[in-house]
């Protein structure tokens, strides 16, 4: 899809962010959603593109790494346009 928007959501794995995520998914966003357990992101990940939305996916990061952070940051804004 060439208009759909993008977000990113930190702490996505539980509570407000997940319930976000998953609002956000359900309206054909790219959902980039951040967690620091592995296990349960990529169980939401599976458990979210199971229900229609092929793009949602998670990423493992550690918010308290800020040189992680930065890296992330980079990546991110080189590898997508918006």
């Amino acid at each position: 899809m060439m208009n759909s928007k993008t977000a990113i959501i930190t702490g996505g794995t539980a509570g407000v962010g997940l319930s976000i995520t998953k609002a956000l998914a359900q309206k054909n966003y790219s959902v980039y959603f951040i967690g620091s357990n592995a296990t349960v992101g990529k169980q939401l990940e599976q458990e979210i593109r199971g229900g229609g939305n092929k793009n949602a996916y998670f990423v493992h990061l550690d918010l308290s790494d800020l040189k992680a952070v930065l890296n992330f940051a980079d990546d991110f804004v080189q590898q997508y346009e918006r």
